[in-house]
């Protein structure tokens, strides 16, 4: 699967971020494809991620974070027609409002690699809608509807049997057809 990011700036998060959505897509089965242009890719195999807002972990500490609408979503993959697109947003500034005041106290390089992979970890819920085909969700893990900052950040935090199984069905599925080439072969 190609992912194509977009959108706001991630230096410092990067690296953390991409590593923990391709170990988290690999255990259902799924290889990335990191690329930052979607020009001269099948459109079958894409899937655009816009990341909104700044997405680099911030320089300083972040002692209070402003209050954060209950309501406003965290990430989200787009539905038309009640059909899930192969495009998807992480909202940065939602991200960086939970997670300021959990992460505060750590150091500089300890705060970019765990805003990276809570943004990893919400990019691979998107994609897990986007693979599966579904707007259900997973009773626990990164299936889960919600996440709370401490989930974001945990040392341990995988997908749910029950979505690993809708993915890894979407996978097989899929795989003839991305497996061969112009020829059938």
């Amino acid at each position: 699967m190609v992912v194509y990011l977009t959108g706001g700036s991630a230096q410092n998060t990067l690296p953390a971020l991409r590593q923990e959505t391709e170990s988290l897509m690999q255990s259902a089965g799924y290889t990335l494809d990191w690329r930052d242009s979607a020009h001269g890719v099948d459109a079958a195999n894409l899937v655009v991620v816009a990341l909104n807002g700044d997405c680099t972990a911030p320089a300083t500490p972040t002692v209070t974070a402003a209050p954060i609408d209950s309501g406003r979503s965290l990430a989200a993959a787009t539905v038309q027609d009640g059909v899930i697109l192969p495009f998807a947003h992480v909202d940065c500034a939602a991200v960086r409002s939970i997670l300021g005041p959990l992460i505060a106290r750590e150091a500089p390089a300890r705060r970019s690699y765990l805003y990276g992979r809570a943004i990893g970890r919400l990019i691979a819920h998107e994609l897990y809608h986007v693979m599966a085909q579904t707007r259900e969700h997973a009773p626990s893990g990164i299936g889960k509807p919600c996440f709370t900052a401490a989930d974001l950040v945990s040392d341990r935090f995988e997908f749910e049997a029950v979505a690993l199984r809708k993915m890894r069905r979407a996978a097989a599925d899929s795989s003839p057809a991305l497996d061969t080439d112009a020829s059938g072969r």
